[in-house]
């Protein structure tokens, strides 16, 4: 059976595309920063760290708490960063202080209206409260979150595939280094999964697949 040279480029392309599409929906995102979702051995949600492939410790939820909090421990056991909602607030807001209790950054959502639709994005502030970027979030073939400065300047990418097998997985890819603090990064990271498994149903909240 002889094929013209236009039926070899017409199935080399749809080869191209269906293995790009396949990586995007079924891939296993890489990046500077990774978060993996622990599905086994955790009381809580719990995300594992990888810091440029090394191992980093752990993101997990309290138990107790008056708020939701999340912490990142390390692998020796030290506290780096903990993130917590505001009780009291306009929109939802997470305060991230480091190992000490010192402020490392803030959160601050901000919501828009306009001819009858209301969305939401986010403000992120330094230590000392300054706003020093926003992100913005798109869902199409999978979440990707944009951390862009005042200045228009992209700083990180978080991305985190349509299909995941057995769970969660993050990958954040920093574009401006010491733009801004990982440990916000992480953060905003741990805290998109938690919120996205608070709308499950709770029979489904530690299954082995998600698809977000």
């Amino acid at each position: 059976m002889k094929i013209s040279l236009k039926g070899i480029l017409f199935i080399v392309g749809a080869v191209a595309i269906l293995a790009l599409v396949g990586n995007m929906i079924f891939g296993r995102p890489s990046g500077d920063i990774t978060l993996k979702e622990r599905i086994f051995w955790s009381i809580t949600d719990t995300l594992d760290v990888e810091v440029n492939g090394e191992d980093q410790g752990s993101v997990s939820e309290h138990i107790f708490q008056v708020t939701r909090n999340l912490t990142w421990t390390d692998g020796s056991g030290n506290k780096r960063a903990t993130g917590s909602i505001a009780i009291i607030s306009i929109g939802t807001d997470i305060n991230v202080v480091d190992g000490s209790g010192n402020p490392v950054g803030s959160i601050q959502e901000r919501i828009f209206s306009r001819w009858g639709k209301t969305w939401s994005g986010y403000n992120i502030t330094d230590a000392s409260g300054k706003v020093i970027a926003s992100s913005d979030k798109t869902e199409w073939m999978g979440t990707r979150i944009t951390i862009t400065a005042n200045d228009g300047t992209k700083l990180a990418v978080l991305d985190r595939p349509w299909l995941n097998p057995l769970s969660d997985t993050w990958a954040i890819t920093v574009l401006k280094k010491g733009a801004i603090d990982e440990r916000m990064l992480v953060m905003i990271a741990a805290f998109k999964t938690i919120a996205d498994n608070d709308k499950k149903p709770e029979s489904s909240k530690k299954d082995t697949g998600s698809k977000k």
